[in-house]
C-alpha cells in the first residue's frame, strides 16, 4: 500500500508513504517491539498527527528492537497494551472522546 507507484520505490521523498497511508486508513496503531528507528514509528507518528489513537507493546528494556516503544511509553506519546482487551479499550476511549 502506497501513495506513490510500484516503480517510485519506498527510498528518499517517498519513505513513509505507506506507514502514512496505513495510519490513515487505520483507527488505532499498535507499534510491536519497535527499535529507535523502525518504520513503525513512523506509523505511530502520523497515527498521533490524525489524533489516532497509539499504543504500544514493548519488549526487554535491555532490548535494542524494542527501545522505540519504550520511548513512546516513556514519552507519554503511547500506551501500553499488553492483551486484546487492553488494545480495544483504548480504541473506546479514544472513539468516546471524540462523540
Amino acid at each position: 500500500m502506497s501513495e506513490s507507484t510500484p516503480s517510485a520505490g519506498q527510498r528518499g521523498p517517498h519513505a513513509g508513504g505507506r506507514q502514512r497511508v496505513i495510519a490513515a486508513l487505520a483507527t488505532g496503531t499498535v507499534v510491536i517491539e519497535a527499535g529507535s528507528r523502525s518504520g513503525a514509528l513512523t506509523a505511530a507518528r502520523h497515527a498521533r498527527d490524525l489524533r489516532r489513537p497509539v499504543m504500544a507493546v514493548p519488549g526487554p528494556v535491555t532490548s535494542d528492537l524494542s527501545s522505540g516503544c519504550h520511548e513512546l511509553i516513556q514519552r507519554r506519546q503511547a500506551v501500553l497494551v499488553t492483551c486484546a482487551s487492553d488494545v480495544i479499550n483504548a480504541l473506546e476511549t479514544a472513539l468516546a472522546a471524540d462523540s
